[in-house]
């Protein structure tokens, strides 16, 4: 973790050249959170991440085979578990998905464009505009405030500080912690860090969050609040990519894609009664009817 920490924190920033090819590059990509209008396009849902036969293999001795042929397609709006065992793969999917390394064979589409042989500087500015991280640890900046740990997740986009740091109030807003704006990570709680941590995620506006075990450090009431955060979250349109080891926080999420031996062994869509009992069954709590999730407050 250490390392997919230390690899984001070297390549989050682009240069002014990374910039400008984002704004060409990219610039077809469709930026911030969608809504179930936007989402879905001639009745069928935008695809956020394609991955298409992909394998990877780490050479030895020994060789590890970490994927093997891997097809997987996440659509914008969705809010998907990959879980699995230790040493089932779902790490390295992580890594994939997050565009922090390539594929040994196979491609990987964000938005619609093949991303898996860009050059390493186009693959930094993609992850940085496109991808919101979430992290067991937090990583969070001990001696700056909430909503400058916040701004930190904007700091290499061009943007003023003083508009930074206004959205990073609007940011904190959405998770419930705009009145601790002010506070450094030592005077929060476990979740009160947490929520900072989605807040730099979701200040940039991504295609999607990418969330690796964000309640693993947690106990169980703080973990059931930040489930309810995360679906509340997606019920807003954002779309929410969840990695985890534990089943009980997979049962939670509409999709849940089971990973083992490298492999994708089952994909599960639960239907609106089944989701009302897996929320309610983990104290997560919000209501599903006609058609539309409604979150209780």
């Amino acid at each position: 973790m250490i390392e997919i920490v230390s690899k984001v924190a070297r390549q989050l920033g682009p240069s002014a050249s990374r910039r400008v090819w984002c704004s060409s590059a990219l610039g077809s990509f469709v930026a911030g959170p969608l809504g179930p209008e936007v989402a879905r396009q001639g009745g069928t849902r935008r695809e956020v991440v394609r991955l298409q036969d992909v394998s990877k293999t780490y050479a030895g001795p020994p060789e590890v085979i970490a994927l093997r042929g891997v097809d997987l397609t996440i659509g914008a709006g969705e809010m998907v578990a990959i879980v699995g065992p230790s040493g089932s793969g779902k790490s390295t999917l992580l890594n994939i998905v997050g565009l922090l390394d390539r594929p040994t064979t196979g491609s990987v589409m964000l938005d619609g464009q093949d991303v898996s042989r860009l050059r390493d500087a186009q693959l930094s500015a993609a992850r940085a505009r496109r991808i919101g991280f979430v992290f067991q640890q937090f990583h969070l900046v001990d001696g700056q405030s909430a909503r400058d740990n916040v701004a930190n997740g904007l700091l290499y986009r061009g943007v003023r500080r003083a508009e930074r740091r206004r959205r990073a109030l609007d940011a904190l807003e959405r998770v419930g912690l705009a009145a601790r704006a002010d506070h450094r990570p030592s005077q929060l709680s476990g979740g009160e860090r947490q929520r900072v941590a989605i807040a730099r995620a979701l200040v940039g506006e991504p295609a999607f969050v990418l969330a690796d075990e964000p309640t693993g450090n947690l106990d169980t009431v703080t973990s059931a609040g930040i489930m309810r955060l995360l679906h509340e979250l997606h019920a807003a349109g954002n779309t929410i990519v969840l990695i985890t080891h534990d089943q009980s926080i997979a049962e939670q999420c509409p999709r849940r894609v089971t990973v083992r031996d490298g492999r994708i062994v089952g994909d599960e869509r639960l239907d609106v009664d089944a989701a009302r009992a897996a929320w309610h069954v983990h104290g997560v709590g919000p209501d599903v009817g006609e058609g539309r999730t409604e979150v209780a407050s």
